[in-house]
């Protein structure tokens, strides 16, 4: 995966606060959103309300968002209508994605920026983990262990529960 950064300055209305996310891959960019029913200046964000961990730390952002009234909307990947955000259930499952006012659908690290540039007072660290030398290193942090670990985890969970289920008369 690989995307540039650009310093777009404060004046922007970018939703990182002054970075603006090129994307170079399909993975990070799948161009807008043509239905929703959130205002255009509310960021969506796509998450597993199944695995104990997103469920937690969603929870937390979303009190927060709720508490400040950040435009931010929080959908359950399980109950969300996947067509609209172009992704299958499994490619949905392996990350967290954001679709962000201008309609482009964002994933991995530039969709927890996205969170965090959106809450007042964690403008500061969506900023910080949008540098380029810190971005590599977070990049690499949730692409190749936290995700990947998440993911094989729910799964392992799904699969235990369909095998209870399956036992039970």
């Amino acid at each position: 995966m690989l995307a540039v950064i650009l310093w777009a300055g404060a004046a922007t209305s970018s939703p990182l606060h002054g970075f603006v996310v090129m994307a170079e891959t399909p993975s990070l960019d799948r161009g807008p959103l043509w239905h929703s029913s959130q205002p255009m200046s509310t960021t969506r964000i796509l998450y597993n309300d199944r695995c104990p961990i997103c469920r937690a730390e969603i929870a937390h952002y979303r009190a927060r968002a709720t508490a400040t009234g950040a435009p931010l909307v929080f959908e359950d990947l399980n109950t969300a209508d996947l067509g609209g955000w172009r992704l299958t259930p499994d490619q949905a499952k392996r990350r967290l994605h954001a679709a962000l006012p201008d309609g482009r659908i964002i994933s991995g690290i530039p969709a927890f920026a996205a969170i965090w540039a959106a809450l007042p007072g964690l403008g500061w660290l969506a900023r910080l983990v949008m540098l380029p030398g810190l971005r590599h290193l977070a990049d690499l942090a949730y692409n190749r262990m936290a995700a990947p670990w998440l993911y094989r985890r729910q799964v392992r969970r799904e699969a235990q529960g369909l095998a209870r289920n399956a036992t039970r008369p």
